[in-house]
């Protein structure tokens, strides 16, 4: 006879586990029928004439043992189960659970018993059966589950309130102006650039620390706004130097194309980087909204690896550009400024709602 609430007790004698399979593609192919294959996080890698459970063994509980990302799902039709696990109340239990609750419930204590192999998270039954719970009662289980779905309909509002946002940043893309100062002109008839020196390496920017050279923010391959150092270089030193004006960082090597617009400043950098700045004639051009509405072009001359790099040659020889008036482009600047506000602030709730997925909820 089970005890009253709250009831403890380890997963394993609450529910039947079931570790899942590996089935191959080949399988598949060879035993197609009408039953899905769930994987991972509730994906379907197939269909075939097989089932990992009975009928009277539904509904059931699955959730991923490798690569765990907090997704447990119901599942109301019959399936099979590749490196997907499956929870099966016992008979004992089923008056006594509700199986939303454990769903809501699980992640949370999964996430925190998890083993790792080369990066990659597993979820073993050895573990899972022995992991002890405390079942408070139906109803307080009903208010949980109540505290849950509320917390994810908020998060799922958000979801799509972001998707939108997203969705109006790119339009600004396909901006049509009603004012040109000219019209597919040569981006070097109005951009130049400043190339980097492979002299200012970490072991010679340390031998430069007590001179007595002036201070410049060195830019590298990174974007990180904090991650410019500052180095020393006397007035005698070929070093390039960018002073009192605004450019634009655009990265050599690494995370090639990717941008960042730089206040004016002292800025020098080393051979993974580039400075776009803007050529002093009749064009009256806002850097920020160049890097906007031109971001893709700049990215598309960068070659497709993990260790790519720009090609400045390419992009100077062949790209041209429409130049709107000023006040389009500070208007243009100002709503792209706005929408990342917002974007940022989106973003910071849900990581914010991920850590406390993570946590148990009592």
């Amino acid at each position: 006879m089970i005890k009253e609430y709250p009831i403890v007790d380890e997963l394993g004698n609450i529910f039947k586990i079931i570790q899942g399979h590996q089935i191959t593609d080949e399988e598949i192919y060879n035993n197609y029928g009408e039953y899905p294959i769930y994987t991972g996080p509730n994906t379907i890698k197939g269909f075939w004439n097989q089932t990992i459970i009975k009928q009277d063994e539904l509904p059931c509980l699955t959730y991923a043992t490798k690569a765990f990302d907090g997704t447990i799902t119901i599942q109301e039709k019959l399936f099979d189960a590749n490196n997907t696990a499956v929870l099966i109340v016992k008979e004992k239990y089923k008056e006594k659970v509700l199986l939303k609750w454990f769903k809501y419930k699980l992640p949370a204590i999964f996430f925190n018993v998890m083993t790792s192999k080369e990066g990659v998270s597993y979820l073993n039954k050895q573990i899972v059966e022995k992991i002890e719970i405390e079942i408070p009662d139906i109803n307080q289980q009903k208010k949980q589950i109540k505290y849950y779905e509320d917390l994810y309909c908020k998060y799922h509002v958000l979801e799509e309130y972001l998707e939108k946002l997203l969705k109006l940043r790119e339009k600004i893309f396909e901006t049509n102006y009603n004012e040109y100062q000219c019209r597919n002109i040569e981006v070097n008839k109005c951009i130049d650039y400043l190339s980097g020196t492979s002299g200012l390496t970490e072991e010679k920017n340390y031998l430069r620390l007590n001179n007595d050279g002036e201070k410049f923010k060195l830019l590298t391959g990174s974007l990180s706004i904090n991650s410019n150092q500052v180095v020393k270089i006397k007035d005698s030193e070929t070093i390039p130097k960018f002073v009192a004006k605004e450019g634009l960082l655009v990265v050599r090597k690494g995370k090639a194309g990717r941008t960042r617009y730089l206040e004016p400043g002292k800025y020098t950098l080393n051979d993974d980087a580039y400075i776009l700045l803007k050529l002093d004639n009749i064009y009256d051009i806002n850097l920020k909204w160049f890097e906007i509405q031109y971001k893709q072009d700049i990215l598309s001359y960068a070659s497709n690896s993990d260790n790519g790099t720009w090609n400045m040659t390419g992009f100077f020889r062949n790209v041209k550009i429409d130049i709107p008036s000023r006040e389009e482009q500070d208007k243009i600047v100002k709503i792209y400024e706005a929408l990342n506000k917002m974007i940022d602030k989106i973003e910071i709730i849900k990581t914010k709602f991920i850590e406390l997925s993570k946590r148990e909820i009592v």
